[in-house]
């Protein structure tokens, strides 16, 4: 298995710069302990946008939103590697230390 690599250049220095969708994905991902599948981030995220239990379209759409937005976004700064054959996202190191400095 195959982690993408961030290019480890640029990005955000605090979680407070992140948009909305990508600070929910980096804390999901730090409160399972560092990794986290992308399908159980967009249940989560879309179960707190909808106040319940979201129409599973929702949930498929924001999967794909996040897939291509925010994931690609975290990758680029540094902050996550996702997996494509197993669809996890893990925490870098400087994404870690991002989520503690915040803490």
């Amino acid at each position: 298995m195959t982690y993408r690599q961030p290019d480890g250049t640029g990005g955000p220095d605090s979680v407070q710069e992140l948009e909305r969708r990508e600070r929910a994905l980096l804390r999901k991902v730090e409160d399972n302990g560092g990794q986290c599948g992308l399908v159980r981030v967009a249940q989560s995220i879309a179960e707190r946008e909808s106040s319940g239990d979201p129409d599973p379209m929702r949930t498929q759409r924001l999967y794909t939103s996040l897939y291509r937005e925010e994931v690609r976004s975290l990758v680029n700064a540094g902050l996550v590697t996702y997996c494509d054959e197993k669809g996890e996202l893990q925490l870098t190191a400087r994404g870690q230390s991002l989520c503690s400095d915040s803490g």
